[in-house]
């Protein structure tokens, strides 16, 4: 038979754990995913220039496109939340890096509690 401190004991361990299992239910929904889906097109394209900043050594092109010649690698589509957050742009980075791409052109953003981000991974031709 258990003694009143063990059965206490036993039920607080019981609560521990659904309180554990329930914070990691509330967490899951809230990670993100950049879909990566390989591009099929012509050869290289030159863009005609627009704004660029660099994160982690990829160029990401916001407003625009690079005013030199880039070959598509393939196009990603990331859930974000609706605040900016630099972890959403490293995200797309490591992709692009996974991918061979040096560079990223954000073709759609939607803004909002949750917005989707439609962006080219490319690499810069010689």
């Amino acid at each position: 038979m258990k003694t009143k401190y063990q059965s206490d004991k036993s039920r607080l361990a019981r609560i521990n754990i659904l309180i554990a299992l329930a914070a990691a239910l509330f967490v899951l929904p809230s990670c993100r995913h950049a879909s990566y889906t390989t591009y099929q097109g012509t050869g290289p394209v030159v863009g005609t220039g627009g704004t660029v900043r660099s994160i982690d050594g990829i160029e990401i092109w916001e407003n625009g496109t690079p005013n030199r010649r880039y070959t598509i690698l393939g196009v990603s589509d990331q859930e974000r939340s609706g605040r900016k957050d630099k972890t959403d742009d490293k995200e797309l980075c490591k992709l692009a890096q996974k991918h061979g791409g040096n560079a990223i052109i954000i073709l759609t953003e939607n803004s909002g509690q949750r917005g989707m981000v439609k962006a080219q991974i490319i690499r810069y031709a010689p």
